[in-house]
């Protein structure tokens, strides 16, 4: 309950940060929204409470070798891509409502901040060591994310940089119990994006397509959950959807939902060795 009230607290905290013309706001959309997101969060409450909060304990930090050992830091990568998703979904949903563009992006940052820390609060207060407890290292990158499309909006330049996400199931993905392929850092892929199209300038640009990215991608292997195992890089052809012909704030949406998501395309694995491919998941 106490950590219900802190960000509730957070959240309002911004009313006094940015002035709101609520005679702008569509009750509609918004109410839609909240009803929309209610819902998701009450169910995300009830499956997180099956699977880790069922058990209370006293309050753990995870120590950072074991943030470490885990999973070889590969899951900090999920952590900032979903905090930066949230972020920029949000920022879209909330423009659609009618709050502009700079009220959108600081609501919208300070709301998937506020979830990932209310998330990381209860995984401290779970019985589930030593995987479970406050994650100093999710912490940091929820935020990261969370914070990105803030700096996007004040900073263009950095609008040529997204991050992304695909999934393709590893070989011990059923070996090892997991029932979905985002709890399984073997079979995550975390990708970063850039524009290339944006940012040439005008003399190279009209020879570049401009729905083709560059992405550098990452992935680990053989993990036991004890330090083993190994990374690997990536360099990939990645596909711009935010550049399809669709207009109006529900286009916008609708064309970040699809380019939060790595399509398969043409790919060479560039370390530990060197794999060609026709096109990776």
């Amino acid at each position: 309950m106490k950590n219900s009230i802190l960000i509730l607290i957070f959240l309002f905290s911004f009313n006094t940060l940015i002035a709101i013309d609520t005679t702008k706001i569509n009750p509609y959309k918004l109410g839609g929204l909240l009803g929309v997101s209610t819902g998701a969060f009450i169910y995300g409450q009830i499956d997180q409470k099956e699977k880790y909060w069922g058990n209370v304990s006293d309050f753990s930090v995870m120590p950072w070798h074991q943030e470490y050992d885990d999973a070889l830091m590969a899951d900090k990568f999920g952590h900032l891509f979903f905090g930066y998703t949230v972020s920029k979904l949000y920022q879209s949903a909330f423009q659609w409502c009618g709050l502009d563009s700079n009220q959108s992006a600081w609501y919208a940052g300070g709301l998937a901040f506020s979830f990932h820390t209310y998330v990381e609060i209860n995984d401290g207060y779970s019985t589930g060591k030593p995987y479970l407890g406050f994650s100093r290292g999710d912490w940091i990158a929820d935020a990261i994310g969370a914070g990105f499309p803030i700096v996007q909006r004040y900073y263009p330049e950095f609008k040529n940089i997204s991050f992304k996400i695909s999934f393709n199931k590893s070989s011990n993905f059923e070996k090892n119990g997991y029932t979905n392929l985002s709890d399984d850092s073997e079979s995550t892929y975390n990708w970063i994006s850039f524009n290339v199209y944006d940012m040439l300038n005008s003399d190279f640009n009209k020879y570049y397509p401009s729905f083709v990215n560059l992405a550098l991608g990452h992935n680990v292997k053989n993990l036991n959950r004890y330090g083993s195992g190994n990374h690997e890089i990536y360099l990939a052809l990645d596909w711009n959807f935010e550049k399809l012909p669709i207009e109006g704030e529900l286009g916008d949406f609708l064309k970040k939902v699809m380019n939060s998501y790595r399509f398969p395309s043409p790919a060479v694995k560039i370390y530990p060795n060197v794999v060609w491919y026709g096109l990776k998941f």
